[in-house]
């Protein structure tokens, strides 16, 4: 998995978690509040979840598809 969800109620729009974000996965929405925009480059480093001082940001331990069967041994994509 990856991260999965931001519960915007808790949210206090601080925004660390996107100037975190190592791989650019979260975005500041059209509501001011940081959106999930880039899931599948999420490399659960769990820094946004870390960083959030109301704790609405929840990361699985577990990437949501495996790497190597999507880009192979060598980062060529496969198919």
């Amino acid at each position: 998995m990856t991260i999965t969800n931001i519960t915007l109620q808790h949210c206090t729009g601080c925004l660390r978690c996107i100037e975190i974000c190592p791989l650019d996965v979260l975005r500041e929405g059209p509501n001011g509040l940081p959106e999930i925009k880039y899931q599948e480059d999420c490399q659960c480093c769990y820094l946004c979840e870390l960083e959030c001082p109301s704790d609405a940001i929840y990361v699985l331990p577990d990437r949501a598809y495996d790497p190597g069967n999507v880009y192979g041994k060598w980062g060529i994509k496969k198919g």
